[in-house]
C-alpha cells in the first residue's frame, strides 16, 4: 500500500497536483492508478465524443484512461510477438519496458495465460481503466516530459494478465514537497496539445 504521505494541492498554473510530504527513494512504490474497469468497446463508446475539434476543457481526450494488460500491450499482442516501435506511456501507449525481446515476452505471456486458464475468447477480450469520474489519488498527478515517476503493470492479487494493476514508482530520489509527475505519452502531447505542446506544458490538465 501507500507508505508516503501524499497531498493533493493546488498548483500555481496546472490546476490540481500531487506531492509527498516525505522523501521518496528511487524505485519506491508511490501509488496505484485506480478507476472504473471497462471493456475496450465501452471505453471507445464513452470517449467517442472526445475529439480534438470538440475539446472544451480539462478532463477530455482520455487523459484519465489507460489500456489494461501488461505495460500497455494486450495479451493477444504479446502472444502474437508484437513489438512497438516507439516508447510512450498511457492510454493507447506502450511503456518503455516494452522495448524488449518480443519472443521472450511471448513465452512469458504464454505461461501467464496458461496459469490463468484463459480461453481464446477471454484472451481476445481487452479492458481499459477510466479514472475520470472515480479513482485514486493518482488521477490528480500531472503530465511532464521530464517525469519523476515511472509506470509499471503489476500482478499481485490475481493471475489475469488482462487486468494488471497500473502502479507508479519513483524514477529517482524525490525530495519532500516536490510535485509528482509522469509522462502521459504522445497521444496526449500531439492530439490534445498539438503544435502548442511546449507552451501548454505550463498549463497542465488536472
Amino acid at each position: 500500500g501507500i507508505r508516503y504521505r501524499l497531498e493533493v494541492f493546488r498548483t500555481a498554473h496546472k490546476g490540481w497536483g500531487v506531492r509527498s510530504w516525505d522523501r521518496i527513494p528511487a524505485g519506491a512504490f508511490v501509488c496505484e492508478f485506480a478507476g472504473e474497469v471497462l471493456t475496450s468497446e465501452d471505453a471507445e463508446a464513452r470517449g467517442a465524443h472526445e475529439h480534438k475539434e470538440d475539446y472544451c476543457g480539462e478532463g477530455e481526450y482520455d487523459e484519465y484512461m489507460f489500456d489494461l494488460g501488461l505495460n500497455g500491450m494486450s495479451v493477444q499482442e504479446l502472444l502474437n510477438g508484437d513489438k512497438p516501435d516507439v516508447c510512450i506511456t498511457g492510454r493507447d501507449h506502450i511503456h518503455e519496458s516494452r522495448l524488449r525481446d518480443p519472443v521472450a515476452d511471448m513465452k512469458s505471456a504464454t505461461k501467464l495465460v496458461a496459469h490463468a486458464g484463459l480461453s481464446d475468447a477471454e484472451i481476445a477480450r481487452h479492458f481499459c481503466l477510466d479514472a475520470k469520474h472515480a479513482g485514486s489519488v493518482a488521477r490528480f498527478i500531472n503530465h511532464s516530459s521530464d517525469p519523476n515517476l515511472n509506470i509499471a503493470s503489476v500482478l499481485y492479487d490475481h493471475h489475469d494478465p488482462r487486468m494488471a494493476h497500473i502502479c507508479l514508482f519513483a524514477s529517482h530520489n524525490i525530495p519532500p514537497l516536490t510535485e509528482l509527475t509522469y509522462d502521459y505519452g504522445t497521444d496526449y502531447q500531439e492530439k490534445l496539445l498539438g503544435a502548442s505542446y511546449e507552451h501548454s506544458l505550463s498549463i497542465g490538465s488536472r
